[in-house]
């Protein structure tokens, strides 16, 4: 793990979104939901899903599984449908599927009680990223313009 200091965009080095992501989700007692578009979960959170399940959390998710005109489409297609195989028959998962509409949400509620509103897709690329390499060159307070996580 990196070293942990404040960061002028909020982040903090080593795993801290990661960390922040299982920590919510270990706090759960009844019930999480979930919409992200992404769904290539770190090995930290995945084991945080199986302990919320194995707790008797209900986990449901409301997310993109075909990301058909994604950059990447094909690929995190793939890997969402992991996600599915791995979980679909322990997680409430329902596919957005509006024409002419992208989900782009991002949000975490726990047990009805807290919320997380963020720009955190639930992936790999971006939970582990280091923050220097992805937000370095950031004023305080501004992020620079999104860009695809792969």
């Amino acid at each position: 793990m990196g070293e942990r200091r404040p960061h002028p965009c909020g982040f903090v080095g080593g795993h801290a979104l990661e960390s922040y992501f299982v920590e919510l989700i270990d706090t759960a007692e009844h019930r999480i939901e979930i919409v992200n578009p992404y769904l290539n979960l770190t090995p930290g959170l995945a084991r945080a899903f199986d302990r919320a399940l194995a707790r008797g959390v209900r986990i449901d998710v409301v997310g993109r599984i075909d990301l058909k005109g994604d950059i990447g489409g094909r690929f995190l297609t793939a890997l969402n449908k992991l996600f599915v195989e791995k979980y679909g028959d322990r997680i409430d998962i329902r596919e957005f599927k509006a024409p002419d509409v992208v989900l782009h949400s991002k949000i975490m509620m726990i047990d009805q009680r807290l919320v997380t509103i963020s720009s955190v897709n639930l992936n790999k690329p971006q939970l582990l990223s280091r923050p220097r390499e992805r937000h370095g060159r950031a004023r305080p307070g501004v992020l620079p313009p999104h860009e695809a996580d792969l």
